[in-house]
């Protein structure tokens, strides 16, 4: 009861139009899949369900593609394809999330090294990285031993971290100081959805910025 309370209530946080919300069975259904995806994430990594996909980012003036990012999807039996965003922010609210990206790292690094083997062109691939990751020394250091097992440099390798993560300079600049002085370019994700300033781009060394599409969506539509 307790929990499809609360349910009802986030569904209108923030919203001052409506002062209060009933639970439905739209509701249930979400509750039943967020419960099945918190206890079936451990046998799924184990069943090989996490497939990675590699988005290809282009260079708009040559046409080519300049480099790619790597999204994971969970492909299941029961649900079908889940989507990042519905399983990423509950593994990071249980703290699973760090296991399920050195996953990544380990996925994008066999990928990268079995098109050396082959002597097939590759692109540097970004890697999306949560706040927790960010916050764990732990963390950066596994990355960094996984990416040498593989014999690959840091320059094959992006690190790409949302804009909200960097609310949070004086935990986090340590770790990105130590993965950007490895050779790690650093991407700033969803810039524009939340609160960076320039005293952000002085402290921490970022190299790329990926700006929100809210950001440019009216981009030669309006004069401002």
């Amino acid at each position: 009861m307790c929990d499809r309370a609360v349910f009802a209530v986030q569904q209108v946080k923030g919203d001052f139009n409506h002062q209060y919300a009933f639970f439905d069975e739209l509701g249930q259904e979400k509750l039943q899949l967020k419960s099945y995806i918190l206890q079936e994430m451990s046998n799924a990594l184990k069943e090989n369900k996490f497939i990675v996909y590699y988005q290809p980012i282009f260079d708009l003036k040559t046409g080519d593609v300049a480099s790619c990012e790597a999204l994971v999807h969970w492909i299941d039996e029961k649900y079908g394809l889940i989507k990042p965003s519905v399983f990423i922010p509950l593994f990071e609210n249980n703290n699973s999330i760090t296991t399920l990206d050195l996953f990544v790292c380990k996925e994008v690094c066999q990928y990268i090294n079995n098109l050396k083997k082959r002597n097939i062109k590759h692109v540097p691939v970004s890697i999306n990285l949560s706040r927790v990751d960010i916050l764990s020394n732990y963390f950066t250091k596994e990355l960094v031993n996984i990416v040498e097992s593989y014999g690959l440099t840091p320059k094959e390798i992006r690190l790409e971290i949302t804009e909200s993560a960097f609310v949070s300079i004086e935990e986090i600049s340590d770790n990105i100081n130590y993965l950007h002085e490895k050779g790690f370019k650093i991407l700033m994700d969803d810039f524009g959805s939340a609160y960076s300033t320039f005293k952000t781009f002085a402290r921490i060394p970022i190299d790329i910025l990926n700006a929100d599409l809210g950001s440019v969506y009216d981009l030669g539509k309006s004069e401002r």
